[in-house]
């Protein structure tokens, strides 16, 4: 007589092996549990697999006409699983792991805890997987960190940090590129998430107790430009390159530029209206919920990049002709100074200087003041590599950290000397977030890195 495990596994091993993102090791491991459940005498004629953050898998059971009760959770790392009663104490499998809820499973509350440094949050629903361009962070009132991320195809996936889990609600907020993303607690001290798209939408959401989207909140999402209809323009619209918050109360979007072109008759009205904003930079009010100043100094020059100085009230800007401007908001003076270089990113450090990316691979310092020229170096030594762009600059303290290609260094701005890089990825890197002087978090196609760092402590 054949063995109920053996059986098992004859019956089901080309269900686990075919499922798109599960490995032959963690195959073998979830066949390590097959025992425990049919001990369980869950009856069953199908399962499916699904990887879950670092350590974990979960097991779903089917059976015809029956409801799915129970899921099991195994930890590949400390070789453990729990069998958990799935019978309407969770929305979902993924509010499985989240720390507020006072059901979470046992196996889970264990690993919370865990110093073990993660790797890569995964995205999940995806077999072709999308791009990460844009990445934040939120702290719960559990003190519970989450790591956002705007995602290529209109998504932001969410994931626990500490165990990798992706508590994503699968809500698309269009079908267009999130390509820069901000949490910021507003005046009545509600913690809120903003984000931009591609077609020039700006959207406002409030973060639930949980850390998740309150998407139901559509309704206060903005129309930046007076007169703009996004179920007609929105297709038309130009990107939005940068999304600054200035004092948390003044939100300063840059657009770029409008380049497609239309034969249809019935939007051409729309395509020169919508022409007209290319370029442009629009400081919204978040209080007043309205547009107070428009700056169009770039005229037809694609804007490319954009930063803000808050101390000082500083906007700047750069375009793809090497031109960069710098507008004081409080007493609306404006100056400029102009580069040999095709223009790409931007960043302004604490100590006032103007960081700026070319597409020749090329990082350029400015005096934010008098806007002399301080220095410039190649993000790329090895002359033999390809000349990529500097796609990303994000300045903290006195360092500043640069990407291009699928590298990302670490740069003293006292010296100008590399202090650590990061090569770890295989394709582009898109975006670049720091949590807290010790987290770097890099994006690319389908997941995002973290690496700890101790220069800037």
């Amino acid at each position: 007589m054949t063995s109920p495990i053996k059986n098992f596994t004859q019956n089901h091993i080309d269900n686990l092996q075919n499922w798109a993102t599960i490995s032959d090791n963690e195959v073998s491991a979830t066949k390590k549990y097959i025992k425990y459940i049919i001990n369980n005498k869950i009856e069953f004629n199908k399962i499916t697999v699904v990887v879950m953050g670092f350590n974990f898998l979960l097991v779903a059971f089917h059976k015809k006409l029956q409801i799915e009760k129970y899921r099991l959770i195994i930890d590949i790392n400390n070789k453990k699983c729990q069998l958990i009663n799935f019978n309407g104490t969770y929305k979902n499998e993924y509010d499985l792991f989240t720390k507020e809820f006072p059901e979470i499973p046992d196996i889970i509350s264990s690993s919370i805890n865990s110093e073990k440094l993660p790797k890569k949050f995964q995205q999940i629903g995806s077999i072709v997987g999308y791009n990460f361009d844009s990445i934040c962070h939120f702290y719960t009132k559990e003190n519970r960190l989450l790591i956002y991320g705007g995602c290529s195809n209109g998504e932001i996936n969410i994931w626990d940090y500490e165990t990798g889990i992706n508590i994503t609600d699968n809500c698309c907020y269009g079908t267009d590129e999130i390509n820069n993303i901000i949490q910021y607690r507003n005046k009545k001290g509600e913690e809120r998430l903003l984000f931009s798209n591609t077609v020039g939408n700006v959207h406002d959401y409030s973060l639930q107790s949980d850390g998740r989207i309150n998407w139901r909140e559509y309704k206060n999402n903005y129309n930046i430009i007076e007169g703009f209809d996004d179920r007609i323009a929105g297709p038309l619209f130009p990107i939005i390159e940068s999304l600054k918050l200035l004092k948390n109360r003044l939100l300063v979007i840059a657009f770029g530029d409008f380049k497609q072109e239309y034969n249809n008759d019935d939007i051409n009205d729309t395509q020169n209206f919508n022409r007209e904003n290319s370029n442009k930079i629009i400081i919204y009010s978040l209080n007043d919920r309205k547009n107070i100043l428009k700056l169009g100094y770039h005229g037809k020059n694609r804007l490319t990049s954009l930063d803000v100085y808050s101390e000082d009230n500083y906007i700047v800007s750069c375009d793809e002709t090497g031109k960069v401007i710098i507008y004081n908001f409080d007493n609306k003076e404006e100056k400029s100074f102009e580069t040999n270089y095709e223009l790409c990113s931007l960043c302004i450090s604490k100590d006032k200087k103007i960081i700026l990316g070319t597409t020749t691979n090329e990082i350029l310092i400015y005096n934010l003041e008098d806007c002399q020229f301080i220095t410039s170096w190649k993000h790329d030594i090895n002359q033999e590599k390809e000349e990529k762009s500097i796609t990303c600059l994000l300045s903290n303290d006195n360092y500043i950290i640069s990407c291009s290609g699928n590298t990302a260094k670490i740069w003293d701005l006292n010296n100008y000397k590399c202090l650590q890089y990061y090569n770890k990825h295989n394709d582009d890197i898109h975006a670049i977030h720091i949590i807290e002087n010790s987290i770097i978090l890099t994006s690319e196609c389908g997941s995002i890195h973290s690496w700890k760092i101790n220069i800037f402590t």
